[in-house]
């Protein structure tokens, strides 16, 4: 897996590159990390309806795995 990221003044835009042959060994490092029963709550949740990635994302809210930014819109509408 790569990671590239690229500056613009206070903001930094990044892009994962990843090979399809790799992804079983990033699925047991997630599962490595955070644990069964986090993920049999994400599959809940995805049962629900939501997408597996808005799942992963709110689990990882709920659990304070990560923290929300605050984004601010460039430019007017």
């Amino acid at each position: 897996m790569r990671l590239r990221l690229s500056r613009f003044k206070n903001f930094i835009f990044g892009e994962v590159l990843h090979d399809k042959e790799s992804e079983n060994e990033y699925i047991s490092l997630l599962f490595e990390k955070y644990g069964e029963d986090f993920f049999k709550k994400v599959y809940l949740k995805y049962q629900q309806g939501l997408s597996i990635d808005q799942a992963f994302k709110e689990m990882l809210l709920e659990e304070g795995k990560v923290k929300k930014i605050r984004v601010r819109k460039i430019g007017k509408n």
